[in-house]
């Protein structure tokens, strides 16, 4: 008799990889099928039309720029999500607070003419108090942040 523990276990966290995997492709797929969908019904060719985008925002320059300057931006929003989770605290509006706090550093940063390193502080500040003002100083802050 041959001892097939290590066997199975390598099946079972192959099996285990294979349903993590599948945890992102099929969601991606069923979005991308109803995507398809549509487009399909708006009488345009779906598959044209998705490559397209694929290609601008992953194969051209400024397409993955652009892609990159926004996943980041999402990744440490999301970041700040979980920190904040983790402490016991649920904020449901941390996606638009940072595009709120952005949007503050860009009108400094457009209207102030400052040195650059000066200038590079004033808007930084400018986009981190809109933040904090959006975030505890308002009077519907429980709309958008409770704890547990």
């Amino acid at each position: 008799m041959t001892d097939r523990g290590p066997t199975l276990l390598a099946t079972h966290r192959l099996a285990h990889r294979i349903g993590q995997v599948g945890e992102v492709i099929v969601p991606l797929l069923i979005g991308l099928a109803v995507t398809a969908v549509v487009i399909a019904i708006d009488g345009k060719n779906p598959f044209g039309l998705i490559a397209e985008a694929l290609y601008g925002t992953l194969f051209s320059r400024i397409g993955l720029l652009q892609t990159l300057a926004t996943a980041t931006a999402l990744a440490l929003t999301a970041q700040t999500f979980a920190l904040g989770v983790s402490c016991g605290v649920f904020n449901i509006g941390a996606e638009g607070a940072v595009f709120v706090g952005a949007g503050a550093t860009l009108a400094v940063g457009a209207f102030a003419t400052l040195p650059p390193g000066l200038h590079h502080a004033t808007t930084m500040a400018a986009g981190a108090l809109r933040l904090i003002r959006s975030q505890f100083l308002e009077r519907n802050a429980m709309s958008t942040m409770s704890t547990r």
